[in-house]
């Protein structure tokens, strides 16, 4: 069991936000990152724990890497917004079918990665 919730048929939703450290984008919506979780199940015991979850992006589609819709430029855009975003506070929503996170990355700035992908045409 991980620190996130499982695939469940449930259609209620999580609302959880939290850091993330990226590791890798596979695609221009994909990416796997760290999460981190400091806990303190009683007092004076503190443990660190980490989990590596793959984050799908809910708003919409990347061209596929082997389509000829410019598939790893889509994945060039999401890896450069990662970087460029620093800190990726996710707010995540629940787990879909393939068990990736579906979760949207905050910016600082109080903006949505998603809503920037979209915007620059990546996302469709």
């Amino acid at each position: 069991q991980g620190l996130l919730p499982s695939a469940s048929p449930s259609p209620l939703l999580l609302a959880a936000s939290f850091p993330l450290v990226v590791v890798s984008v596979h695609d221009g919506d994909t990416f796997t990152a760290v999460r981190v979780a400091r806990l303190e199940p009683r007092p004076g015991l503190r443990v660190a724990v980490e989990e590596t979850v793959t984050v799908r992006l809910p708003c919409g589609d990347a061209a596929e890497l082997r389509a000829d819709g410019g598939g790893y430029a889509a994945r060039a855009a999401l890896a450069s917004a990662l970087e460029a975003g620093g800190l990726s506070v996710v707010t995540a929503w629940k787990r879909e079918k393939y068990g990736r996170l579906l979760a949207d990355v905050e910016r600082p700035d109080g903006g949505s990665l998603c809503g920037e992908l979209r915007d620059a045409g990546w996302l469709r």
